[in-house]
């Protein structure tokens, strides 16, 4: 008999019945589901937008059950206007009605495993509702380690097993909790091969520099730029592109990944400032106020060589890989896994990455690209400025990135990895 796999999607992800998926934990969701193919029956617990039925079918077969949620825009609103340090999608209150009527659903359905995206809200609810049924939560972040450890516990306690998405994330949850050690496993993100085919760089000089993800300060965008500015006099060719939304988390969530990280802290100073500065940063134009902050960054004769492109559909960024010749990953935030990086290294691109997080799960320096410090913007130029002076050393790193990607970082590892943990708590 096949185990029945209720997936739970985040409250503010909006799953898809039709078409590719936006937003990185839907896109793990939907990937995971279809590698894992016929050795479960999977369904899906999402939230019921206005205009959407009850139930649909993807394109993938994926049951979706959808239930009704909070509303959004005042779950926006309060994450931003709350002023205490735990931020609010860590609080019991968060999407609470959503997560009340997951686990009402859920019930109905008798799923032989519930599978938690992200959110620890609702292990006791779902506890509650399913008695004896195994709960497992997957992380793509460090924020628990970032609370003190008995209540990281707390949180953890009506989960069977939690996955992660590097093995950083694992070791460094393993070490704040030692006591839930032997329920943490890393499964990894993965790549999409057939998709990601490597484009031909054999002729083409290093001139085209991309960075992938949200245009947000804990992801770095100012230490390139200003990397950029510093390389731009001496490369007249070479081009940036940031492709991703551009704005702000908010700032209590910032504030909490800022501890202990020089970096980010750094960053949170110089782009939410403080008091009414801070809320006037989150809620007057954030994206137009943000991209103007950063392009100062850079003297003006070079912004034509600067493009600022927007989100893409995850089904497009293929083509921005393929267009590319360097991929830059500076994050000042510690990355639970870093997506972009694994896709950009599936299609050869050679990376220059930020060293710390689940990057150094990716990234193998001297090997298939260059780390460097968290923060360093002169750092950052000089590995850059490493591998336009040396192309052939540069496809090589892309090309070794490409097999290393294959070997390690598809769905299909990742889903055969996530089959194991289902075994140890209930698949026969």
């Amino acid at each position: 008999m096949t185990l029945r796999v209720a997936f739970v999607s985040q409250p503010r992800d909006s799953l898809k019945g039709a078409g590719p998926q936006s937003g990185s934990v839907a896109i793990v969701l939907d990937r995971l589901v279809e590698a894992l193919g016929a050795a479960v029956e999977p369904l899906a617990i999402a939230p019921r937008l206005p205009g959407q039925a009850g139930c649909e079918t993807s394109l993938r077969g994926l049951a979706i059950h959808r239930v009704p949620t909070d509303h959004r825009q005042v779950e926006k609103a309060l994450e931003l206007l709350d002023p205490r340090p735990l931020p609010r999608l860590m609080r019991k209150a968060y999407y609470r009605t959503y997560f009340r009527g997951a686990a009402a659903r859920l019930a109905a359905l008798a799923p032989g495993i519930v599978h938690v995206m992200t959110s620890t809200q609702a292990g006791p609810l779902l506890r509650q509702a399913l008695p004896g049924v195994p709960l497992v939560l997957h992380l793509h972040d460090d924020m628990l380690t970032r609370l003190p450890p008995a209540e990281t516990a707390a949180r953890l306690a009506p989960f069977a097993a939690i996955v992660t998405c590097s093995d950083w994330l694992a070791q460094a949850l393993r070490a704040h909790v030692p006591d839930a050690a032997g329920r943490i496993w890393p499964i990894g993100n993965g790549i999409d091969p057939p998709a990601l085919a490597p484009a031909d760089r054999t002729a083409r000089p290093i001139q085209r520099l991309l960075m992938v993800g949200r245009i947000s300060p804990e992801k770095g965008p100012h230490v390139l730029l200003e990397a950029f500015a510093e390389l731009a006099p001496a490369f007249p060719d070479l081009t940036l592109d940031l492709v991703g939304p551009v704005g702000l988390l908010p700032l209590c969530h910032a504030r909490l990944m800022a501890r202990g990280e020089p970096a980010m802290a750094d960053a949170v100073r110089r782009f939410y400032g403080s008091g009414i500065q801070a809320l006037a940063a989150q809620f007057i134009s954030p994206g137009k106020r943000l991209q103007a902050r950063l392009l100062s960054l850079v003297p003006p004769v070079f912004h034509p060589r600067i493009r600022f492109v927007g989100p893409l559909p995850h089904d497009r960024l293929a083509a921005a890989y393929a267009a590319a010749d360097l991929l830059a990953q500076p994050s000042v935030c510690r990355e639970g896994f870093g997506l972009p990086v694994a896709e950009a290294m599936a299609q050869g691109l050679p990376v220059v990455a930020a060293g710390h997080g689940g990057l150094l799960d990716l990234v193998q320096p001297g090997r298939t690209g260059r780390l460097v410090a968290p923060g360093d913007a002169r750092a950052l130029a000089a590995a850059i400025r490493e591998l336009i002076d040396d192309p052939a050393r540069t496809r090589a790193f892309g090309q070794a990135g490409r097999e290393l990607a294959l070997q390690r970082f598809t769905w299909r590892h990742a889903a055969q990895r996530l089959l194991d943990v289902y075994r140890r708590v209930g698949l026969p």
